[in-house]
């Protein structure tokens, strides 16, 4: 079995290697300017569960980086549910992902720009239409979309929402600096009267 990466940040590398967000990830410039593509040969018979491992290794034999965990303060956010409750559809479907299909190849966008998931596949993914980004979440959690939030706010972003089990939603929003109606809002706003949910 091969693991291969494509123009690959080491700071992407990290982020999957050590399980945490990229905001908690502190280092020189570089780990997020140079990219690289990396060819890794994984042993049969490996499980999902230790692929950070041998990234960490691949990571200390390949680039001699070490890492280490250390607290520091740092602001953050709290994902709560807003007034008039939570805009969102729980989802009927049992998680399972046996339709043995890959999902970049099988990945394709609606006529709003959302993409379509293909049966038996639980994600967040998020397609660009006209430099919008539309985020389709299917069979996720709270705890998830608090992860993805931390990935587009560059903060942690804690759930506080008491929401249980998974749900099917859409997003949409503007990543332009100044954006204009035609835009949509930044992120922040957008979560609201789409969602029902805040940032805080």
């Amino acid at each position: 079995i091969r693991l291969f990466g494509e123009n690959l940040t080491l700071g992407n590398v990290l982020v999957r290697a050590y399980g945490i967000r990229h905001c908690q990830l502190a280092g020189p410039d570089w780990l997020d300017a140079d990219r690289y593509d990396i060819i890794a040969s994984v042993p049969e018979g490996a499980k999902l569960e230790q692929i950070p491992v041998m990234l960490q290794r691949l990571l200390e034999e390949r680039f001699n980086l070490s890492a280490h965990h250390e607290i520091r303060e740092t602001r953050g956010y709290d994902l709560v549910v807003a007034k008039g409750g939570p805009k969102l559809t729980p989802s009927q479907v049992a998680k399972t992902n046996d339709s043995g299909e890959s999902l970049s190849q099988a990945m394709a966008v609606d006529r709003d720009g959302f993409p379509v998931i293909p049966a038996g596949h639980h994600e967040t993914m998020t397609a660009m239409t006209n430099g919008r980004p539309h985020m389709q979440a299917i069979q996720t959690s709270m705890e998830q979309f608090a992860n993805f939030l931390s990935s587009q706010v560059e903060r942690p972003v804690r759930n506080a929402t008491g929401l249980s089990g998974d749900y099917d939603f859409r997003l949409t929003w503007a990543l332009a600096s100044a954006p204009t109606d035609e835009d949509g809002p930044f992120i922040f706003e957008a979560i609201q009267p789409q969602l029902g949910l805040r940032l805080v």
